[in-house]
C-alpha cells in the first residue's frame, strides 16, 4: 500500500511539474493534418484522404459495397472486402520495394503500373493488391474474396480503382 501511495504521489508530482493543466502559454500540439504533413508539411509528406465513396466503390467493383469507415469497404455479408491504405509519397517510397517483393510472393502474378511514379498490381485466385506512389501520395488497395472475380477480374478492377484514386487525388 505504501509503495502504491508513493508511486501515485510521484506521478502527481511529475504531472504538475510538467505543466499539465497549468497556464495556457504552452505551444499547442499540431493538428492531425499538420502531423501527417498537411498544412505546413513538406513536399511529399501530405497524406491523401480516402479517395472513394461507397457509391464509387460499388460502381467500380460492380456489386453493392458498404462503407465500413477508414477506407474499408465490405459486401455486407462479411465475405468480399476492399481496403485502401493511404500514405504520403515519402512513406510510400520508403516501403515500396518491400511491398512489391512481398506481393510477388503472395500472389500468382505481378506487373508494374505506369502511373507517373511507382506502381504495381498483383493478383491471385482469391484476391489482389495494387500500390502506387506518386506526387499525390501513396495508395495501397487490397481486394479479397470477391466470388465473381478470377485473377483477370481482380486485375481489371484494381487498375480501374488505381485510375480513380489517382484522378481523385490530383
Amino acid at each position: 500500500m505504501r509503495r502504491l501511495f508513493g508511486t501515485s504521489l510521484l506521478c502527481i508530482v511529475l504531472l504538475v511539474s510538467s505543466g499539465c493543466g497549468g497556464d495556457d502559454d504552452s505551444t499547442p500540439e499540431p493538428s492531425q493534418a499538420e502531423a501527417q504533413g498537411g498544412e505546413g508539411g513538406g513536399q511529399g509528406t501530405t497524406v491523401p484522404d480516402c479517395p472513394f465513396t461507397e457509391d464509387q466503390v460499388t460502381d467500380i467493383v460492380g456489386q453493392p459495397m458498404t462503407d465500413q469507415q477508414n477506407c474499408l469497404f465490405g459486401d455486407g455479408k462479411g465475405v468480399a472486402s476492399l481496403t485502401v491504405t493511404t500514405a504520403s509519397e515519402s512513406a510510400g517510397s520508403a516501403t515500396y520495394e518491400t511491398a512489391h517483393e512481398s506481393a510477388g510472393g503472395r500472389y500468382d502474378s505481378i506487373e508494374d503500373l505506369d502511373v507517373g511514379g511507382s506502381g504495381y498490381v498483383a493478383v491471385g485466385e482469391l484476391g489482389g493488391e495494387a500500390m502506387t506512389v506518386t506526387e499525390a501520395g501513396s495508395f495501397t488497395l487490397t481486394m479479397s474474396s470477391f466470388q465473381r472475380f478470377d485473377p483477370a477480374g481482380y486485375e481489371d478492377t484494381l487498375r480501374s480503382l488505381v485510375d480513380a484514386a489517382l484522378e481523385g487525388a490530383s
